[in-house]
Order: C-alpha cells, then sequence, then structure tokens
C-alpha cells in the first residue's frame, strides 16, 4: 500500500495530513525565498530604556537573522523618551523594512499617516504595511467620544478609508486591529485579518494556526500573523506557560512551517530581544526574544538563522520564477507527520517534514524529547537524496546522501529538510 506525501501547496493548503490510501496526486512547491520572507519579527524601538536603545545591536542582530521586515509601532518622537524618526531611517537605509501599528488611545488618522509621511519621504518604499490598533480589549481605543470594542471596530475602518484615499499611503496593505472579533461578512475595514498567536501550555504551534487560517478561509480573506511567540522562561502549569530556549526554538521553526504551508502572508515572531534583564526569572515578558538582553543569540536564533541560511536562493529570479510539481510517494505514512516540497530558482528541492508532536512536560515544566518517527520516501522522476538539513542544529548539512532514490528518514519533533535534485 502506497500513500501521497504530504508536502502541501498553497492550493492543497487544507489538507489532512493523516495517512488515508490515495493515487498519487501532484504537489506544486513553493519558492524557497517566498518562505525565507514570509518571516518577520517584532521591534519596539519605541522603548528606549532597555535593549532596543541600541539599534546597532538590531542591525547586527537582523543581518545574522536573514530576516528584513520588522512590525513596530508608529513612531511617536514627540513623546518624551520615544526614540526618534532617524532610529527608523537608519533601519530603513540598510534595507530593513516596516509594518507600523496605528496609534492607540484616542484616535486621530492623520496622527498616524503625518508621522509616516515623514519616514517614506526619507526612504521611498520602506514601509510594507499598516497595521490596526494593537491588542484593543487589553488597550482601548477611544473614536467619536466612546471607548470599547465597538469604537475600536469603527476607529478601523476610519483608518482603512483614510489610508486608501492617502496619495502616499492608498497602495499600502492594511492589516485589521487585533483583540476584537473579525470582521463580518462585507465588513470592510482592511485588507488582510489579522491574528496573534501564542500557543498555550507549551503545546506545538499547528492547531493555532490552523484554525485561525480556517477561520480566515470562512472570511475569503487572506490573513497574517502579526505576533507569534514563545517565552524562553522554563514553567509548569496552565495557560501561557514559557519554556527552555531549545523548546523556545522548535515551537518558532513549527509555527513558521505550518504557518507558510497554510498561506499565511507572513508570521511576526515576537520578538527580536528580551526587552530587560530578568535575572530572577520572575517576568515571562522579558523572555520573548530571539536575543536575550545583552544581544546574545539564544538557540531560536540560531535556528532562524539556519533557516534563512539554508532557503537563501540568489538567484534574480527568486521572487518570479515557477516552480515545478512533483509526486512524492511514502510508504506507510506516519499519522502526525507534516511537510511541504520548498524550491529553489536553480532547480533543487527540500522535502521539508516535520513530526507534529509535543515537546514540552506542561505538568514538570521540562522539555520532552519524542523519538523521531521513521518515514521511508520513494522519489519520483529521477530525483535523487543529496543532503540533509536541520535548522535546529546547523546551517550545514547534517547527513550526505549519494544520489539514493529511495529512503527512509527519522523524522524529528521540529523541520528538516531533505535536499533533492536531478
Amino acid at each position: 500500500m502506497r500513500y501521497t506525501a504530504a508536502f502541501c501547496s498553497l492550493a492543497f493548503a487544507a489538507a489532512s495530513f493523516l495517512p488515508v490510501p490515495a493515487p498519487a496526486e501532484v504537489f506544486k512547491a513553493r519558492r524557497a525565498e517566498d518562505l525565507r520572507t514570509s518571516i518577520g519579527v517584532v521591534t519596539h524601538f519605541n522603548y528606549t530604556d532597555g535593549a532596543y536603545a541600541r539599534s546597532d545591536e538590531a542591525v547586527r542582530a537582523l543581518a545574522y537573522l536573514g530576516i528584513s521586515h520588522l512590525r513596530d509601532q508608529s513612531p511617536t518622537p514627540w513623546i518624551r523618551g520615544s526614540a526618534p524618526l532617524q532610529t527608523y531611517t537608519d533601519l530603513m537605509k540598510h534595507g530593513y523594512r516596516f509594518n507600523f501599528l496605528a496609534l492607540g488611545g484616542k484616535f486621530d488618522p492623520s496622527a498616524t499617516t503625518v508621522q509616516l509621511t515623514k519616514l517614506e519621504e526619507a526612504c521611498p518604499g520602506m514601509i510594507d504595511a499598516i497595521e490596526g490598533f494593537n491588542e484593543v480589549d487589553h488597550a482601548p481605543v477611544s473614536y467619536q467620544g466612546k471607548t470599547g470594542p465597538d469604537a475600536a471596530i469603527k476607529a478601523q475602518a476610519a483608518l482603512y478609508a483614510a489610508i486608501r484615499a492617502d496619495p502616499v499611503f492608498g497602495h499600502l496593505p492594511v492589516y485589521d486591529l487585533t483583540g476584537a472579533d473579525w470582521p463580518k461578512p462585507g465588513e470592510k475595514r482592511a485588507d488582510f485579518v489579522n491574528a496573534h498567536l501564542y500557543p498555550q501550555n507549551g503545546s506545538p504551534p499547528a492547531d493555532w494556526f490552523n484554525d485561525a487560517a480556517d477561520r480566515a478561509l470562512k472570511q475569503e480573506s487572506p490573513l497574517v500573523v502579526s505576533e507569534f511567540g514563545y517565552a524562553s522562561l522554563p514553567e509548569s502549569g496552565w495557560l501561557v506557560i514559557g519554556v527552555d530556549q531549545r523548546s523556545q526554538a522548535k515551537g518558532l521553526l513549527l509555527g513558521l512551517f505550518q504557518g507558510f504551508s497554510r498561506n499565511i502572508e507572513r508570521t511576526y515572531i515576537y520578538e527580536l530581544f528580551d526587552e530587560k534583564p530578568d535575572p530572577a526569572l520572575k517576568e515571562r515578558e522579558f523572555h520573548f526574544g530571539l536575543f536575550d538582553a545583552n544581544y546574545r543569540q539564544k538557540a531560536a536564533a540560531k535556528a532562524i538563522h539556519n533557516l534563512t541560511t539554508i532557503l537563501g536562493d540568489p538567484s534574480a529570479t527568486n521572487r518570479t520564477f515557477q516552480p515545478g510539481s512533483i509526486d512524492v510517494n511514502v510508504d506507510a505514512f506516519p499519522q502526525g507527520i507534516r511537510g511541504l516540497v520548498i524550491a529553489k530558482a536553480d532547480g533543487t528541492l527540500f522535502l521539508a517534514m516535520w513530526n507534529n508532536t509535543a515537546f514540552w512536560n506542561r505538568p514538570t515544566g521540562t522539555p520532552m524529547e519524542s523519538a523521531p518517527v521513521s518515514v521511508t520516501l520513494a522519489l519520483p522522476d529521477g530525483l535523487k537524496a543529496r543532503a540533509l538539513f536541520d535548522p535546529l542544529e546547523s546551517a550545514e548539512a547534517v547527513r550526505a546522501f549519494t544520489g539514493e532514490s529511495s529512503l527512509t528518514l527519522d523524522v524529528p519533533d521540529h523541520p528538516v529538510l531533505l535536499q533533492v535534485r536531478r
């Protein structure tokens, strides 16, 4: 008995990955560069009393990560202690593009666009998107004399209308607010619905990404995840709890692949730096960074660096070439295995696979190392195995092959990438 591999494409995003017998199906590969650029990171350059006061360190950290898409609050240089506009223009001149959050509080559309206009004039084209208000259930927005979720939704609609009418920003995508109900059918207040995903109880992120993607499909709207993360503060208990550094890295890698496989436009990791030191380990909020407050790489930073290095595609056509299709059959495809096909412009393919299983023991607050799952592959169309990459461990191949067309791999609880070529 043979089973079609679950290397999903945009058109097959809603696939069930259970081992149901089926005839061979064709799966379209996805561009490696599209996966790489689907990764963003949240920054807080308006927090000038902690790690984000050093924008030069941010430049070094971002260059190491290979991430160029940032999400930050719209600049507020008129508020004492906030970063000046030059902080943002300096980053833009280094090639970093921003999704800027609209200012909450008492909403005035011009207060958002006037500062962003200055940035656009200084660095044309470096603003990616404009996002609505952040978590209005925790940070209420006032509009037209009212405060609360309904006021925030009306303010979001006004923001969307203002951006669409703006001669400078009218072409930019607008992301919806967070912390309120998603739009009702026919309600137009953004171009993308928006989700914040913090998997609870140290769980793998697939269910959270799938739930958001399924809801977006029902909305017939594209989806962005403007915050996604795990704190690297080992905890036990329930709900939002931290994990250790290696588990943080696993969770982030799993979420990035799961989100991309579900056609999520971009997933912004929360966040670049731990905002402040916390030697007593009492403040979970100060442990979400890819780097600690002293700019030291955590395991997650190394894993993201490894992944973007592996995916790097220097071809001039890396965002425009048309990936081919591929039949990949798997013998006795085990339950829980997920995957997709990734292509580079030179014809290199990666079969990415991961085991969707627990990696954190909630009751004890300790990591779990589940046994790898054995998967047998039969490569079609003259494809040959060349190397295996594990971004949790290295940017270099962790195993070499000699051109096998059929092989068995042990798939762990995080993504690994089998490189194949004809």
